[in-house]
């Protein structure tokens, strides 16, 4: 905050307080909406304890200042003293907002990666037309966008714009969520429907194998019956057919004849 007051870097130079609180302000206006917004999209909608403490630090500093200005305290140079606390203020609040945006970001990340698990793409493609084209290369955008962000963070330099982009970046991922949790009616109605159409298919292949196995058995059975059938016929014919054997007739023994016959 001091590198945008002119002569900041110049003890010896006035410094406006009223710009410096409205900067304070300002910031303050930004970073509480965000802790609002985190509170609205965190499924335990719950704020995360420490920028509530840097909050609640900021507003000693704040009351430290006020106090000299309005005479409740005296300084020997209050300024100087009310300048000093209105920066340590504003560190405070900037800590407050990166570290709401830190979690913010990485909740939403988090929710994003594990909403759409498990639903069929098709699903997903007619609830959502845009999400393969559109949805997802943007939230893979902002997540890089994100990682830069942090590897980038100096909480002790107060980049006020810096931190703006941050919020805004996370607020885009937001948005991608809201309207990824607007679609998921949609994607269980037609997972539900999905899943009756192949509960239906599968009972029609079931009833067509049972109806296959009942013809192969028919076709067995009659098959058998046929067999036995003509095995009997067969056996039949070959019994009418077959001629008894002929008995060769008894050909008389020739004694031979007595020599004195001769």
């Amino acid at each position: 905050m001091l590198d945008s007051i002119p002569g900041s870097g110049d003890n010896t130079v006035p410094r406006d307080n009223n710009v410096e609180m409205r900067q304070l302000a300002e910031l303050y206006i930004v970073v509480k909406e965000t802790i609002i917004f985190f509170e609205e999209v965190n499924p335990d909608q719950k704020t995360d304890i420490q920028p509530i403490n840097e909050l609640r630090n900021a507003f000693d500093h704040l009351m430290r200042a006020t106090a000299v200005r309005t005479g409740l305290k005296k300084e020997e140079n209050p300024d100087d003293y009310i300048c000093k606390q209105l920066d340590k203020s504003y560190g405070h609040v900037y800590r407050a907002g990166y570290d709401t945006v830190d979690f913010l970001c990485l909740t939403l990340k988090g929710y994003i990666s594990k909403a759409l698990n498990g639903y069929h793409t098709n699903s997903i493609r007619e609830a959502i037309p845009e999400y393969y084209s559109e949805i997802k290369p943007k939230i893979t955008k902002l997540e890089n966008e994100i990682t830069k962000y942090r590897s980038k963070k100096d909480v002790g330099e107060n980049n006020h714009e810096r931190l703006l982009n941050y919020i805004a970046v996370a607020r885009d991922l937001g948005n991608l969520r809201a309207r990824i949790d607007a679609a998921i009616p949609s994607i269980l109605e037609l997972e539900a429907q999905r899943t009756n159409d192949s509960a239906e298919t599968q009972s029609q292949q079931q009833s067509t194998e049972i109806r296959g196995i009942k013809s192969k058995i028919v076709l067995l059975v009659i098959g058998a019956i046929l067999t036995l059938v003509f095995q009997a016929a067969y056996d039949k014919i070959k019994e009418a057919s077959t001629l008894k054997p002929l008995q060769t007739p008894a050909v008389p023994s020739q004694e031979p004849i007595p020599a004195a016959q001769k």
